[in-house]
């Protein structure tokens, strides 16, 4: 069962690309993604979830199962820098 950083993103990925439906075992390249398509999809990830991904790492034949837990560990650490930041 996918998680809801899982389902969202996978959509993200089915849009951009115009695949579906598309696993958490299914890679960017694989799919038929290109540089342009990845820095679309990362900029929309970073503007939804606040957390930034640096393209040429995302190139590197991330599965999207392994970007959706990137991206919850990162999500967390921005929320905790926040909360130490304004002092929770």
């Amino acid at each position: 069962m996918a998680t809801e950083v899982e389902s969202a993103v996978a959509a993200m990925w089915e849009e951009t690309l115009g695949v579906a439906p598309v696993g958490l075992e299914d890679g960017f390249l694989e799919l038929g993604g290109q540089s342009i398509q990845a820095a679309q999809l990362l900029a929309r990830v970073r503007s939804e979830f606040g957390v930034r991904i640096p393209l040429a790492e995302f190139m590197g034949g991330q599965r999207l199962g392994r970007q959706c837990k990137d991206q919850t560990k990162a999500r967390a650490q921005v929320v905790r820098q926040r909360l130490l930041h304004h002092g929770v």
